[in-house]
């Protein structure tokens, strides 16, 4: 990835799924300075099955945050949430003449359901501390060029430019990197509204897990606790904080306490997976996000991990200067800690060398400045022309096409207002839309399913070099909606395993452990659906299957039901 020409004042801007958080910073010298930040949070709640960077809320915050703070000439590096980046573990071994971006390439291939055309990737690599090994271990990250552009869009209506566009999760360590103690093994979690991200650092390694779950979980239980009183999304989000406070809090507490140790067992399971994926154990986390000042969490996760739970409360290496007031930028730190991150890649002193977009980015701002520059000539040269008198003919077809090119600019927009007023009228257009979005609402199942089997099957189990009696992949998994029982889907899951006894046991207690040990209880009425143990046998899935059979594999099936999240009655 090239490097990108620093600026000496940037603007950090993280969009998260709750607000826009900004932090203006300098380079002074060595110095590292903070001259503005600000928290705009969103208005209302987001439409149902809202695609990524298309909700309303991103630009109707932008617009009021640009309106307190003009951006001039300042450059900005815009953070967009880890939800919709891809991150996975690598390892690289160097084989004959391949460079290095060829080897991880390859590995990025076997993990993305997608071609590589239509995504954005880059990879961090960590030195091997045996210097005679030609393996690195190090870590890959991709996301869909598609969702970048939706949010592109909500920038380009404030007429934002990022120089950069980085991952939250990246940004957040630059300021971990530069800020906090990693004198040892730390765990960090930052808690937003509708994801938590985990980053595991040891030494100059790291490793990060975005889980999905967030703050928006305790603010449905508190909004539950008080009916038949219907909170606001804003007074829920203020008795979260301030529930000690509160003359009911016995009674609230009470009532919330399955959703908020439900909502810790979560973050518990994703460190014990991130410790035992990596073999490293850890004895402190440090606490951040919106969500990192929620009623009695710290001291929950403290007692459920074992271990000290930080939350900073203050800069150590950053200046506060100016009109920008210090405690405000303490008070609100564990919010802003993802835009300091930010600023401080565009000032040249991030920790990771890893930069999603900058590559695209520089590319189309160098083009940009080229379309300038060529307006700038054909307005001159227009102007000449004009004095002149001459090429008539020239400026009218020019009038005409730029006339035909400000036409199909409108009419998007005339089609925009027309689907609105459909929208508004009664009739079959309502009846059409809620049809939409019924068929939209439950896209999020299979992230979550699929979430939960990356957990079941471990990238080290897939490797021809594992023990035989600890190999699983998987071969099939179907989800469809259970017929008469809305918001419940039928799943199965097939999976295969060397003819080997202790390996048969391991695929199905692997399995059947890890689908009914689900502590949201999403996964139900998980039973064993026809495996096969007889490797001779013709497996009944086809070709596939039948190749399998041919190598000496038994077949591990399973069924289960998964339960949307509001249908806990399901049966």
């Amino acid at each position: 990835m090239p490097r990108l020409p620093m600026s000496k004042t940037v603007w950090g801007l993280d969009i998260s799924a709750s607000a826009i958080k900004g932090v203006r910073m300098r380079l002074d010298g060595e110095r590292i300075q903070i001259l503005d930040a600000d928290i705009v949070p969103f208005e209302g709640e987001a439409a149902p099955a809202e695609a990524p960077g298309r909700d309303r809320r991103i630009w109707q915050a932008l617009h009021r945050f640009v309106g307190r703070h003009p951006l001039g000439r300042d450059r900005v590096v815009v953070g967009l949430p880890g939800s919709i980046f891809l991150v996975r573990p690598v390892n690289v071994i160097q084989v004959g003449e391949r460079t290095e971006a060829e080897l991880v390439r390859f590995e990025l291939e076997q993990h993305i359901p997608f071609g590589l055309d239509a995504v954005l990737w880059d990879y961090e690599l960590f030195d091997n501390p045996d210097a005679v090994s030609r393996e690195r271990e190090g870590l890959v990250f991709a996301m869909k060029k598609e969702v970048l552009n939706n949010y592109f869009l909500s920038l380009s209506t404030v007429k934002i430019e990022p120089t950069m566009a980085q991952a939250a999760p990246l940004a957040l360590y630059n300021f971990v990197r530069h800020e906090l103690d990693l004198s040892q093994p730390t765990l960090v979690a930052d808690i937003g509204a509708g994801n938590t991200n985990l980053l595991a650092i040891h030494g100059p390694r790291y490793w990060m897990r975005t889980l999905n779950v967030g703050g928006d979980t305790m603010t449905a239980a508190l909004r539950t606790a008080f009916r038949p009183r219907e909170l606001t999304p804003e007074e829920a989000e203020s008795i979260k904080i301030h529930l000690g406070s509160l003359t009911r809090r016995g009674e609230v507490i009470e009532r919330i306490t399955p959703a908020l140790r439900a909502f810790v067992g979560e973050i518990r399971n994703g460190c014990r997976h991130m410790a035992q994926e990596h073999k490293q154990s850890f004895d402190r986390m440090f606490l951040l996000g919106g969500g990192a000042g929620m009623y009695g969490l710290a001291r929950l996760l403290s007692e459920e991990l074992k271990m000290r739970v930080i939350i900073p409360a203050g800069l150590g290496h950053i200046e506060p200067v100016g009109t920008v007031d210090p405690a405000y930028v303490s008070a609100h730190l564990p919010l802003l800690a993802t835009a300091i991150g930010l600023g401080l890649q565009g000032l040249g002193k991030s920790a990771t060398r890893v930069n999603m977009v900058g590559a695209t980015l520089v590319e189309r701002r160098s083009q940009t400045v080229v379309r300038r520059s060529l307006a700038a000539g054909l307005a001159a040269a227009l102007a000449v022309t004009v004095a002149s008198g001459l090429y008539a003919s020239w400026r009218k077809s020019a009038c005409t096409a730029a006339a035909d090119k400000l036409e199909a600019l409108i009419e998007p927009i005339r089609n925009r207002d027309a689907v609105y007023r459909r929208q508004k009228l009664p009739g079959n257009a309502e009846a059409v839309l809620a049809r939409y979005e019924e068929l939209a609402a439950d896209r999020g199942i299979w992230l979550t399913v699929l979430d939960k089997i990356a957990g079941i099957l471990p990238p080290e189990n897939r490797r021809p070099t594992a023990p035989q009696n600890r190999k699983l992949w998987l071969l099939r998994l179907s989800l469809k909606r259970k017929a008469g029982v809305p918001g419940v889907f039928e799943g199965e899951i097939e999976a295969g395993t060397p003819v080997h006894a202790q390996s048969w046991k391991y695929a199905n207690d692997t399995i059947k452990v890890a689908l009914d040990g689900d502590e949201r209880k999403l996964f139900r009425n998980v039973t064993e659906a026809g495996s096969l143990r007889a490797a001779a046998l013709s497996w009944p899935a086809g070709d596939r299957a039948a190749a399998a059979g041919q190598e000496r594999y038994y077949l591990v099936r399973y069924r289960f039901d998964v339960v949307l999240p509001g249908r806990e009655d399901a049966p």
